[in-house]
């Protein structure tokens, strides 16, 4: 997580909370997603709307 807060200039804590739903950040959610190459909507289902 420390990798994905310093590309995001984001705290570890913040980045931490959006992965285990204690917070939300679409931008950070995308970004996950995108390394894992899955989409938001699977890895957090319900927790974001679909992009248009």
């Amino acid at each position: 997580m420390r990798a994905i807060a310093q590309e995001l200039e984001l705290s570890d804590r913040t980045i931490g909370n959006i992965v285990h739903g204690r917070g939300k950040s679409r931008r950070v959610a995308a970004h996950i997603a995108a390394l894992l190459g899955r989409p938001v909507s699977r890895l957090w289902p319900g927790k974001y709307e679909e992009a248009r």
